[in-house]
């Protein structure tokens, strides 16, 4: 199905994107406008930019649906459902927003959950969606061993919905994951994966796949590195312009301007906008697969 976008009319090149439907009505992706960080306090905080990618951000409030524990989360397109990894745990659990994308106003309904790989106490990273929402990619987190350095793929029979995922494969990606992987993110269309990393200085790592949203065929591999240490966590913006690297070990979050879009091996002009607090998590809304 072809998608047709159109120019939300907020400053900047499709700031804010609405994608017409063929089967009715339009999903407004507030690119660019939300953002969630995760700290190791097991705090999670609800910042929106001031302007879409920006390097400002004012803080709506702290998220308290897990207060003591640490929370990896993503949204759906629109918003309107939340999906959250709770540390120690393998389950995926999903909650309806009665607010789009505000996770300190909205009342959470329980959607129920979707159950990963049984791999007990390991602390899985964000989960993330291909872009009509059939598979689900998680990765495992801290630690030097086979789990922490697996990315598993999921299919989904109903879209969006993790009540209907079941296991399809798991890869090693190749790359030094000594302190095991950090976050994943996507290019727009599925050929292209990244990874941040714990333990390995300030390496990023960026894979092709021959057939999109298919793990089990990535065939290329390139290492580069960021200007600080640890890029725990990536996302791109949605055209590719902007990379979003949350350190660990210094902890700050930085904003890449991409000289190439969607090749993290030309990042430069960093502007960090947060500093000294303690990462774990990122999450913006508008995601370049969706």
């Amino acid at each position: 199905m072809e998608s047709v976008f159109n120019n939300g009319g907020v400053i900047g090149k499709r700031s804010v994107y609405t994608i017409d439907l063929s089967s009715g009505g339009d999903v407004d992706y507030q690119a660019g406008i939300h953002l969630y960080r995760a700290d190791d306090g097991n705090v999670t905080e609800y910042f929106t930019f001031d302007s879409p990618y920006g390097t400002s951000v004012t803080k709506v409030g702290d998220y308290t649906q897990f207060v003591g524990t640490h929370v990896c989360m993503t949204t759906n397109p629109d918003g309107s459902i939340l999906y959250a990894i709770r540390d120690g745990e393998s389950i995926v659990r999903q909650y309806q927003l009665s607010q789009p994308f505000d996770i300190v106003n909205s009342s959470f309904t329980s959607l129920g959950q979707g159950n990963l790989q049984n791999n007990s106490g390991q602390r899985f990273q964000q989960p993330t969606f291909n872009s009509d929402g059939t598979k689900l990619f998680v990765n495992g987190g801290e630690g030097d061993n086979a789990i922490s350095n697996a990315l598993y793929e999921y299919n989904l029979t109903t879209a969006f919905d993790v009540t209907t995922m079941s296991f399809s494969k798991s890869v090693n990606p190749a790359g030094n994951f000594d302190g095991g992987m950090g976050c994943v993110s996507w290019n727009d269309d599925g050929t292209r994966l990244y990874i941040g990393s714990r333990g390995d200085g300030a390496n990023l790592h960026q894979y092709d796949l021959s057939t999109p949203f298919d793990i089990g065929t990535i065939n290329n591999s390139i290492t580069t590195q960021s200007n600080n240490g640890d890029p725990l966590c990536l996302q791109l913006s949605r055209e590719g312009e902007y990379l979003f690297i949350l350190h660990h070990s210094p902890d700050m979050l930085s904003r890449y301007t991409l000289t190439t879009p969607f090749d993290v091996t030309t990042l430069s002009s960093e502007v960090i906008i947060f500093d000294n607090v303690n990462n774990s998590g990122l999450y913006i809304s508008g995601q370049p697969q969706y």
